[in-house]
């Protein structure tokens, strides 16, 4: 897994010491995969395909948010498929594309289909939403505070992770 910020972001906003560079990379490293796995996606920029059957012709794929369809077709007769106009793909600039939501195939809704899909999903380092950013700063800030600090309590992980909750995915 790489990295969900970037090291000298990171260390320049915490004023890290630059002799202790390699440490605190293994911790962002491991920082980010943690996250990764509460979030239970990958919310790095990747490519994936997909299989699904449509319910009134929608289907939710399961990475998100969905950058862009590059193939999208009828898994059974390899027909080319198109989203539905009010069903687009939206900009990541926009608030409401950070969700996962359904897409709809054009056609009769009442009739069901197989679509496969390959899709472009994730943000890339400077995309990252700032409240993901925010729970790695913090989880590297307890985790200095307590190695300058050994007597101080144990950071609760758990208690930052609940900030992102939002962005976790989850199974409706």
């Amino acid at each position: 897994m790489n990295e969900l910020m970037s090291y000298e972001e990171m260390a320049r906003l915490l004023e890290l010491d630059p002799r202790n560079k390699e440490r605190d990379a293994l911790y962002l490293h491991a920082f980010s995969e943690r996250i990764g796995e509460f979030l239970n996606r990958n919310i790095l920029l990747d490519e994936t395909t997909g299989r699904e059957e449509t319910n009134y012709r929608e289907f939710f794929p399961k990475e998100y948010p969905v950058r862009e369809f590059i193939e999208l077709i009828n898994a059974h007769t390899g027909e080319p498929l198109t989203l539905a106009k009010d069903t687009p793909v939206l900009d990541i600039s926009r608030p409401d594309a950070h969700r996962n939501r359904a897409y709809r195939i054009e056609g009769n809704p009442e009739k069901d289909i197989t679509v496969q899909y390959r899709i472009r999903y994730g943000y890339t380092q400077e995309e990252m939403p700032a409240l993901i950013k925010a729970c790695i700063l913090d989880l590297m800030r307890d985790r200095l505070d307590h190695l300058s600090n050994p007597d101080s309590p144990s950071p609760d992980l758990e208690e930052r992770l609940k900030d992102i909750t939002v962005y976790k995915r989850l199974y409706l």
